[in-house]
C-alpha cells in the first residue's frame, strides 16, 4: 500500500528534487487520512497490523478522525502537489480531483436538473457520493454570492454523505468570502469546514514556481534534452499531476496532444500550427485552458507561410486572453523569424513572446 509520502518521495527521486521538511509534516496528515479512509472503507478488510498503525498515528497526533483536510498557504509552495500525491496514492476508483471553479460549474448544472425538488442540494450530494468517495478540490475560493449560498447547504449534505473531502486554498477557512454580501449566511459553512476537516497551514518561504521561473524561465531553446527536461519540470510545477495523454476535442475535431489536465494542455508545434487549425481553435483552447505548452517550434523562415500565420494568430489570441504559454524552440524569440512577408507582424509577436516570459505576466 502506497501512501502520499511514498508518492511524494517517488516524484522527488524521479525529478531530482529536494524534499521540504514542512511539506513532510503535512504529508503525515495525508498519510493518516489515507489510512483512516482505508480502514473505514467497507470494501477493504483492514488487517490487524494496519489497524494498529492507524491507532498509533491517531494517538501520536492527538487529533480525532476527520472527514478530510483543508490545506492553506501562500501561492507556489506546493499545496496542490501535496494534495495530488495523496490523490495519486488512493487505490479507489471512486475519486475525483477538480479545480474548485469547475466543480461549482458542475454543481450549478446539476442543480438545474433538480429544479423544482424540495431539497435539490441533497440530491446533488447524493449523486456525487454515488460516484465519489474522495473529493479533491484545488484553489477553494469564494467571491460570488450564489456560490456562497449554494456551498452553505452543499457542504452539509456532502459531509452527511460521508465523503472524504480534501481542498487547497490561499486563505484560512475563517477568511473565506470575507466582506461578501450576506456573509452571515455563509458562516455555518465555515463552521462545518473547521469542525469536519483538519485545517493545516503550510508555512513556507519558498515559492517553487517563482524559483523555477527565475532560474529557467518558460521559453527553452535550443531543441535539446535540456529543453525537454525544462518543459517537463514546468508542467509538473504548474499543471495538475493527474493528467491524460488522450486526444481532446476542439470545435468538434480531434486534436492529438502530448498530455493534458484540468488547467493545462501540451501540444507539438506541427499539431497546433500545421494541418487544418484556425483562429477558432485557438479561441476555444483559450476558453478551456489557462496554461498551454507548445514544443518543437522550428526556425519559422524555413516552414510554409500559412504555419507562420497560424503561429502569429495563436500568440495574439493567447496574449489577449492572458494565457500562460510555455515554449521549447530552436532559437530565441527574436531569431525565430528574421525574413519574409510577415516580418512586420512578427515584430509584434516577438515583443509579446518576450513579455509572456516575464514573472509579472506568468504569475499574475
Amino acid at each position: 500500500m502506497k501512501l502520499a509520502s511514498d508518492v511524494y518521495r517517488d516524484h522527488l527521486e524521479k525529478n531530482n528534487l529536494q524534499q521540504d521538511s514542512r511539506q513532510l509534516l503535512v504529508l503525515k496528515s495525508f498519510d493518516r487520512l489515507s489510512l483512516q479512509f482505508k480502514a473505514s472503507t467497507p470494501s477493504v478488510i483492514a488487517s490487524t497490523a494496519w489497524q494498529s498503525i492507524l491507532r498509533s498515528l491517531r494517538f501520536a497526533i492527538k487529533t480525532p478522525a476527520s472527514l478530510g483536510i483543508y490545506l492553506w498557504g501562500s501561492v507556489g509552495i506546493g499545496k496542490t502537489f501535496l494534495m495530488d500525491c495523496f490523490f495519486e496514492s488512493l487505490t479507489t476508483t471512486k475519486k475525483h480531483r477538480i479545480h474548485f471553479h469547475h466543480f461549482m460549474q458542475e454543481v450549478h448544472a446539476q442543480l438545474q436538473q433538480y429544479a423544482g425538488h424540495s431539497d435539490p442540494l441533497s440530491l446533488v450530494a447524493k449523486a456525487i457520493s454515488e460516484k465519489t468517495e474522495v473529493l479533491c478540490l484545488d484553489e477553494f475560493f469564494i467571491s460570488d454570492i450564489v456560490d456562497a449560498m449554494v456551498l452553505a447547504g452543499l457542504l452539509k449534505a456532502l459531509f452527511k454523505e460521508g465523503i472524504c473531502f480534501v481542498t487547497t486554498s490561499n486563505i484560512p477557512p475563517d477568511q473565506l468570502y470575507k466582506d461578501g454580501l450576506q456573509r452571515e449566511s455563509f458562516l455555518p459553512a465555515i463552521t462545518m469546514l473547521e469542525q469536519n476537516l483538519e485545517v493545516i497551514h503550510l508555512m513556507s518561504d519558498t515559492d517553487y514556481r517563482l524559483h523555477h521561473l527565475k532560474n529557467a524561465g518558460v521559453y527553452y531553446f535550443p531543441l535539446d534534452r535540456n529543453a525537454e527536461q525544462h518543459m517537463e519540470k514546468t508542467f509538473q510545477l504548474y499543471a495538475d499531476t493527474d493528467f491524460s495523454t488522450d486526444s481532446i476535442i476542439i470545435m468538434s475535431r480531434e486534436i492529438f496532444i502530448i498530455k493534458s489536465c484540468t488547467n493545462a494542455v501540451w501540444f507539438d508545434f506541427k499539431i497546433l500550427c500545421g494541418g487544418m487549425r484556425c483562429k477558432q481553435d485557438y479561441l476555444a483552447l483559450a476558453e478551456q485552458f489557462s496554461l498551454i505548452f507548445l514544443s518543437n517550434i522550428p526556425i519559422l523562415d524555413t516552414i510554409p507561410l500559412n504555419e507562420v500565420t497560424r503561429f502569429i494568430q495563436l500568440v495574439d489570441i493567447f496574449y489577449d486572453s492572458k494565457i500562460k504559454l510555455v515554449i521549447s524552440a530552436e532559437a530565441p524569440a527574436h531569431l525565430l523569424y528574421t525574413q519574409g512577408k510577415l516580418i512586420f507582424d512578427f515584430q509584434r509577436i516577438t515583443s509579446r513572446l518576450i513579455e509572456m516570459q516575464s514573472a509579472e505576466y506568468f504569475l499574475r
